[in-house]
C-alpha cells in the first residue's frame, strides 16, 4: 500500500463481542446481561473475560489507525467498501467470512479479536502483530494470496 497516510483508503471491520452483542440484542446494561447469563447458567466470566481482551486488542489494532473509521456488521453495505484498498476485518472466523461477502478486490488483513479463546483458521494475525505488520504495510514488503469464496 502506496500511502499508509491516507487513512480514507483503510477501514476497520469490528465485530462485537458476545457481551456487546447481548447489550444490543437485549436493550440491557452490561450489568442486566451478566445477571441475565447468570440467570440461564451461561459461564459469565469467560464472556466478561473474553470481552475485556477484545476490547485490549482492539486498542492496540486502533492505535495505529487513529482516524480510520469502523464499521459493525450492520452498518456494513457494498458502499462502504468503495475506493478503499485496505479492510482490516478484527473477530473471529465467521465474522471474517460475513465482512468477505461485501468485498471484491481489496486487500483484507484478519486480525484474531480474542487467541486466547478462538483459533482464528482463517486471520493470519494477532493483535501483538500489528507493529510487524504495519511496517511491512508502509515498506510494501508483504506478499498476498489469492482467496475464493
Amino acid at each position: 500500500m502506496k500511502n499508509m497516510n491516507d487513512l480514507s483508503k483503510i477501514i476497520i471491520c469490528r465485530k462485537y463481542s458476545i457481551l456487546e452483542y447481548d447489550q444490543r440484542r437485549f436493550g440491557l446494561s452490561e450489568a442486566e446481561v451478566i445477571r441475565k447469563y447468570k440467570e440461564m447458567g451461561v459461564d459469565d466470566v469467560r464472556i466478561v473475560e473474553s470481552h475485556g481482551r477484545q476490547l485490549d486488542n482492539f486498542e492496540k489494532i486502533i492505535k495505529y489507525f487513529p482516524d480510520s473509521p469502523v464499521y459493525h456488521g450492520e452498518t456494513l453495505t457494498p458502499a462502504v467498501f468503495k475506493d478503499v484498498k485496505l479492510v482490516i476485518i478484527f473477530g473471529g472466523d465467521n465474522y471474517f467470512q460475513y465482512v468477505s461477502h461485501f468485498l471484491n478486490r481489496e486487500l483484507v488483513v484478519g486480525i484474531n479479536a480474542d487467541p486466547v479463546t478462538s483459533e482464528g483458521a482463517l486471520l493470519n494475525f494477532k493483535p501483538e502483530d500489528i507493529a510487524g505488520l504495519v511496517e511491512k504495510l508502509k515498506k510494501e514488503g508483504y506478499k498476498t494470496e489469492e482467496w475464493i469464496r
